[in-house]
């Protein structure tokens, strides 16, 4: 990002984001065999195309109006109860050294086709023996859109996680 110095630059930027985002979003949707996927994907660079179209309008000289209907309330907490969907991290800092706390209970059922057998019934039900766990990591930015970060878990629970981001 560099130092903008009208109004126009900001919304040159922001436009030229945006068109990225729909770029990004169209070309995963193109790669992938998965037709839900496409979709979902599809929809995403359709918002980011409205997004565009907005900008482009206060660009021109329109004034942008924000919707006046409410936002709807889609109840997430209401299903944050359930462990399949709860994982908790919390890191609490002691000295160099973080803790992580997992809380992933999962029960999974259903069936697997099997070859000349026919479908096999399973039922997995997975429980974290330990909760806690010890982490340490480091992260460092690289420029304004580019950082990366790596974690290590060790104790009862070994872990790695090496994560490189690049925002557009």
């Amino acid at each position: 990002m560099s130092d903008f110095t009208t109004v126009d630059e900001i919304l040159d930027y922001a436009i030229g984001m945006e068109q990225a985002a729909v770029d990004l979003y169209t070309r995963i949707a193109e790669q992938t065999a998965n037709p839900t996927a496409r979709k979902v994907f599809l929809g995403f660079a359709g918002e980011e195309k409205g997004h565009k179209a907005k900008l482009e309008a206060v660009k021109a000289g329109k004034k942008f109006v924000g919707s006046a209907k409410a936002v709807q309330d889609l109840k997430i907490a209401d299903y944050m109860d359930d462990p399949v969907h709860v994982f908790n991290r919390l890191c609490v800092e002691r000295g160099s050294r973080c803790g992580m706390y997992l809380d992933t209970d999962e029960k999974h059922s259903g069936t697997f086709p099997l070859p000349f057998i026919g479908d096999v019934p399973f039922e997995v039900e997975l429980k974290t023996s330990d909760n806690w766990n010890y982490t340490v990591g480091a992260g460092y930015e690289l420029s304004d859109r580019v950082n990366l970060s790596l974690e290590a878990g060790f104790g009862n629970r070994q872990h790695s996680l090496f994560n490189f981001n690049v925002r557009f």
